[in-house]
């Protein structure tokens, strides 16, 4: 309600985006069987998922002092699919 019809827009393509490189993550490390990856995208994209479920039920958690956990999960959903990037190319992970 704060930030208006743009800014529920701009959470949805937010939340989408992360939820599409958590899959992303998911198949590629499927894929190349890097398991302990593969489980941290799964737990990604759990994250992601309570979060909207927790949404749907309760206040959401962006105003108050936990606020950093929802970004903390959405830059960990693109970390890992930054990290498919590279081992589609053929590096190895650091």
């Amino acid at each position: 309600m704060e930030l208006g019809f743009p800014g529920l827009i701009a959470l949805l393509a937010l939340l989408m985006l992360a939820v599409w490189v958590s899959g992303a993550a998911i198949r590629t490390f499927d894929r190349v069987g890097e398991k302990e990856l593969r489980a941290l995208a799964v737990g990604t994209l759990g994250g992601i998922a309570a979060m909207m479920v927790h949404g749907l039920m309760d206040i959401t958690a962006w105003g108050t002092r936990a606020a950093f956990i929802p970004w903390l999960v959405i830059g960990l959903a693109v970390a890992l699919y930054l990290e498919t990037q590279q081992v589609q190319e053929g590096g190895e992970w650091e």
